[in-house]
């Protein structure tokens, strides 16, 4: 009987911890601008490897009862208390590295990112809570329901973090097309200062109308992709491919202008006069 229980508690956790580690690789595998986030990555391995090797301590306390059904009961109460820690400790390392991203990512209106740290503050405080519960268990039924409310709730808050993480990259992605329609803006007075003095242009407008028009698709499909992270549930799927497309646009609006500062003659025809 209590074998047949702390399977089941041990199988909740895994199948949360599991959702936690999806979730933190979809959102690291999106991540588009000044690299991969290497250390929060390694923070949640870190955590997880915690939780894997709580899983072979039960895994050894098991094969290794002396068939005392008292000792067995509380030998196995520990470990399964030793396993739902970890878990819950690597839930809360989850909710850090996002924490961290929100914090430092450039480009989140003031007010939506004071809104999702409230959240994640709120779901952290959750997790330690049921920190104490973990410990204060005194049997294995207990713990049993204690992991049933970690399984719901981290599958909630899955759909939670998924909203953020694509929340986060749509205004990354918002603030790049923002300063790439600055330049365009740039570039198109110099168009119109050097037709005035009488130079050959055509070729700068060509690039210009292709830099253009990668931009109005990159801003048009990280538009669309927004509705999906407010969605409930969240179709991250979906949204994370108009992410790529968007930030694919972006790289070839680049690759384009680097054409057009190539284009130095008019350029340095135009300061020198």
């Amino acid at each position: 009987m209590y074998l047949r229980a702390l399977t089941i508690v041990f199988t909740l956790c895994a199948f949360g911890l599991g959702q936690a580690q999806m979730t933190s690789a979809m959102s690291d595998s999106a991540e588009i601008a000044e690299g991969r986030f290497g250390k929060e990555k390694s923070a949640f391995s870190d955590a997880f490897t915690g939780y894997k090797n709580a899983r072979d301590s039960y895994g050894t306390a098991k094969e290794g009862l002396d068939g005392t059904e008292s000792k067995t009961r509380q030998r196995l109460l520990e470990k399964a208390k030793t396993f739902m820690l970890h878990a819950d400790q690597s839930a809360i390392r989850y909710l850090d590295v996002l924490k961290v991203r929100i914090e430092q990512v450039n480009g989140i209106p003031e007010d939506k990112r004071s809104a999702m740290l409230a959240e994640i503050n709120q779901d952290s405080e959750w997790l330690l809570r049921t920190r104490t519960d973990i410990k204060n268990a005194k049997s294995v039924d207990e713990l049993r329901e204690i992991a049933k409310r970690f399984r719901e709730h981290w599958r909630n808050y899955r759909g939670v973090s998924k909203r953020m993480a694509g929340l986060i990259l749509h205004e990354k992605l918002g603030a790049m097309i923002a300063r790439s329609e600055s330049a365009s803006s740039k570039v198109s007075e110099m168009v119109v200062t050097l037709k005035s003095r009488g130079r050959d242009t055509r070729r700068l407008e060509g690039l210009l109308s292709d830099f253009k028009d990668h931009i109005d698709i990159a801003k048009k499909k990280n538009e669309d992709a927004k509705p999906y992270f407010e969605s409930i549930p969240v179709d991250g799927q979906e949204g994370m491919k108009l992410i790529r497309d968007a930030h694919l646009e972006l790289k070839e609006a680049h690759s384009v202008l680097s054409d057009i500062s190539q284009e130095g003659t008019l350029l340095r025809e135009l300061r020198e006069e």
